[in-house]
């Protein structure tokens, strides 16, 4: 299986239990898979949210708990510790539009873009290649039944 048939099988709410685990096991030994990767596995539970905590400590150097049983599980929890973990923050890009039409590129705390684009595809691309193995946060620019502007998707 490849990581995108991995990514394909963990989006899918039908999948069977033993392709989640694989998928699970593949994503979490893939350099390519990223952080948002891990934190799909998180949703899945069980084998597969073990297999992508282990993953995340690893990456992120955040100690591993003593006690099994304190290991972190929930997505909610990762995402709070990787919005208030620096190194990790630093990475995080952001896709936006800008009142010119145009697409800026900017890290989390930073006004300034890195870079500006055309499209939120050209946009999307150039956050990738600043950053690879991360998805960039994508602002929502139009009212859709998924959701409304100022909220984010992940690239």
């Amino acid at each position: 299986m490849t990581i995108e048939e991995a990514r394909t099988t963990l989006h899918d709410a039908d999948a069977r239990l033993s392709a989640v685990i694989e998928s699970a096991a593949i994503v979490a030994r893939s350099s390519d898979s990223t952080i948002d990767d891990l934190l799909t596995c998180l949703e899945r539970g069980g084998l597969a949210a073990e297999f992508a905590a282990m993953e995340l400590y690893r990456r992120t150097s955040r100690p591993v708990p003593s006690d099994a049983k304190k290991t972190s599980l929930k997505r909610r929890e990762w995402e709070h510790f990787l919005d208030r973990n620096s190194k990790t923050a630093k990475k995080r890009l952001y896709v936006e539009r800008r009142p010119e039409g145009d697409y800026a590129v900017r890290r989390g705390a930073s006004e300034r873009a890195i870079a500006v684009a055309p499209t939120q595809a050209e946009a999307i691309e150039r956050a990738r290649e600043v950053s690879p193995g991360t998805a960039p946060d994508v602002e929502r620019v139009r009212h859709t039944s998924a959701g409304k502007p100022d909220q984010w998707r992940k690239a």
